[in-house]
């Protein structure tokens, strides 16, 4: 009679343990995924101080997409899109909405990512339940920092999917500043003088106008 109880309690103790890991299985393995993304903003006159620091920071409505490995938005090194460039410089996210929306069409992007408000730094922001797949697991996200020429910060190409092909559970990216490398640097302000010639994109961490530390940081968080 011991031995049927406890190979009872053990046939058991089986059902309950795959009643846990087997859901956990197949949503890893599942071909798609929803996410949703906060976006906490940092910089302030505190974490990057200067004297010319603008009186109401913020940055522009966040836009981009979620695409394949088959298309780049922008990256260092690389001159601006004219995407890239007007949300660098204006906050207007139409330009690379666009690009999206004609990769989309031909099957190389899988949707427009877009929140039409700004966010007040230091402040935050949520754009809810978007989804990606297996041929479309990378999203692109940036919103330009303001008051200012042509700065900007976000992600190119971020994977939601970890190095064995499963879905990340949770992802928090530091975000640093950037410049598009269109407008001269004389101060915190739009429409400033267009550079003599353009610069490919770099980075402004630990410029002159920006300490080393982020301006803020995207948490990716899987919701089904």
């Amino acid at each position: 009679m011991d031995t049927i109880m406890s190979k009872l309690k053990q046939f058991v103790f089986g059902l309950a343990l795959m009643a846990v890991v087997l859901p956990h299985l197949a949503l890893a393995g599942s071909q798609s995924a929803t996410y949703r993304v906060t976006f906490t903003a940092t910089w302030s006159n505190k974490t990057h101080p200067h004297a010319g620091f603008p009186p109401h920071a913020f940055f522009s409505p966040l836009i981009g997409g979620v695409h394949s490995d088959q298309v780049v938005y922008w990256k260092v090194g690389e001159l601006a899109s004219p995407g890239i460039k007007l949300m660098a410089e204006e906050g207007i996210a139409d330009g690379l909405a666009s690009d999206v929306k004609a990769d989309v069409d031909h099957g190389l992007a899988l949707a427009v990512l877009s929140k039409p408000m700004t966010t007040d730094s230091p402040g935050s922001n949520t754009l809810a339940a978007f989804q990606v797949t297996k041929d479309s697991p990378l999203v692109t996200l940036v919103t330009m920092l303001a008051p200012t020429p042509d700065w900007f910060t976000g992600v190119s190409g971020l994977s939601l999917l970890e190095e064995h092909g499963n879905w990340l559970k949770n992802k928090v990216v530091m975000l640093y500043p950037f410049d598009a490398g269109t407008q001269q640097n004389i101060r915190y302000a739009l429409h400033q003088p267009p550079v003599p010639k353009r610069r490919p994109i770099y980075s402004l961490s630990g410029s002159e106008w920006f300490t080393r530390e982020p301006v803020g940081n995207f948490t990716f968080s899987r919701v089904k």
